[in-house]
Formats: structure tokens, C-alpha cells, sequence
């Protein structure tokens, strides 16, 4: 009875972990990575200078945009927190 209680247990850590993993970390960005530049730079948060931004990883940018759309003033990826207004880190 009892190693029932710790295998549900475990299982139940297992899909909640899977979940966030498939959520955050596997799951394909929405739009394009042109797209997303130009929302973070049509909102102001980033001036694009020389197109650095095309150099930043794409799912960091989906990531940003969201926080954009949200108008949320940070957002995370992984695992550390960034500013909305110019994607600097968060200390």
C-alpha cells in the first residue's frame, strides 16, 4: 500500500515535470523570427540597430515578443529572467 502511495507520487512529479519541459522548452515558436523582431521593435523595446537582433536565439525572441504582447515588464527564458524593455538580464 505504501510503494503504491510513493508510485503516484512519483508519477504525478513526472507529468507535471514532462509538462513544463514540452511547455517551455520543446514547444516551436508561434511566429516567424522576422515577425517577433518586429513586434519588440514596433513597441519600442528594442531599436534593432545594425539587425542584431537576427542574431539572438529565436525561441529567446518568441519569448520577448510574448512579454511584448502581454505587456509584461519581464519574462523568462531559460530559467532567468530578462528585462522587456531591451532583453537585458535580470540581477
Amino acid at each position: 500500500m505504501k510503494n503504491k502511495k510513493y508510485i503516484w507520487i512519483s508519477v504525478a512529479i513526472l507529468g507535471v515535470g514532462g509538462y513544463f519541459i514540452y511547455k517551455n522548452l520543446l514547444q516551436k515558436p508561434t511566429r516567424s523570427k522576422q515577425e517577433n523582431i518586429d513586434l519588440i521593435v514596433d513597441a519600442g523595446m528594442s531599436k534593432n540597430v545594425n539587425n542584431l537582433l537576427s542574431a539572438y536565439d529565436e525561441r529567446f525572441l518568441n519569448q520577448w515578443a510574448n512579454a511584448v504582447e502581454k505587456n509584461d515588464v519581464t519574462f523568462t527564458y531559460k530559467f532567468k529572467r530578462y528585462n522587456t524593455k531591451g532583453g537585458t538580464s535580470v540581477k
